[in-house]
């Protein structure tokens, strides 16, 4: 998998789960994407000064190449809302990630992401 899935969670011990057992994620809503990254998301926010990532990891597990961590709501707002010099597949996710975001709101969205 290239792309990321964006969750979204009010209960951020409930995503605990996703650490253990990655079929889990069909017990929540989500959207994966294709192509972007949260290399590309880091990168689009930090010219601006915003912060894609809060805090810590809600969980990181290396020698698995996962992930799990809250995503600012003011970054994201950025991200989805800022002018950024993607590709078309990528134009393509942020579509996909604008919707779901339109759909959940922005406070809660969390970011699985593999490595």
């Amino acid at each position: 998998m290239l792309g990321s899935i964006f969750i979204s969670e009010t209960d951020l011990q409930k995503l605990q789960s996703l650490g253990q057992d990655l079929d889990t994620l069909e017990d929540f809503d989500h959207v994966s994407l294709d192509s972007l990254g949260t290399l590309d998301f880091e990168t689009a926010v930090s010219g601006p000064g915003f912060r894609w990532m809060m805090g810590e990891p809600i969980f990181y597990d290396e020698e698995d190449g996962v992930a799990l961590a809250k995503i600012s709501p003011e970054g994201l707002a950025f991200v989805l809302n800022g002018q950024h010099e993607f590709d078309e597949e990528q134009m393509a996710d942020l579509e996909t990630l604008r919707v779901f975001v339109s759909t959940h709101g922005n406070e809660n969205i969390v970011e699985l992401a593999t490595f």
